[in-house]
C-alpha cells in the first residue's frame, strides 16, 4: 500500500477531526478580519463571525444541519441589518 492510499484512508476515517480543526483555524483568523473590515472593535461583530464559521466543523459529518446554521445565521446578519 502506498503512503498516498494511506493518507486517503486516514483522512476518510477522520473527518471530524480535520473539518474541526480547519473550523478552529478559520476561527482565529476571521473574527480579526472582520473587525478590521467593519472598522470597529464591536463584540458582536465577533459573535456573528463566530456563529458563522463554527458550523462548517460539521460539513461533512451533519452537512443539511451545517448549511440551515450558516445560512439562518447569514439571514439573521441580514434582517438583524448588521449588513451594509
Amino acid at each position: 500500500m502506498q503512503w498516498w492510499e494511506r493518507l486517503t484512508e486516514w483522512r476518510e476515517a477522520h473527518h471530524f477531526p480535520i473539518d474541526a480543526l480547519g473550523t478552529a483555524f478559520l476561527a482565529i483568523v476571521v473574527p480579526p478580519i472582520s473587525r478590521t473590515m467593519e472598522g470597529s472593535s464591536s463584540g458582536w461583530i465577533t459573535i456573528w463571525a463566530l456563529a458563522m464559521v463554527l458550523p462548517l466543523a460539521w460539513r461533512r459529518t451533519h452537512p443539511v444541519a451545517s448549511v440551515v446554521a450558516v445560512y439562518t445565521v447569514g439571514l439573521l446578519h441580514v434582517v438583524c441589518g448588521f449588513c451594509r
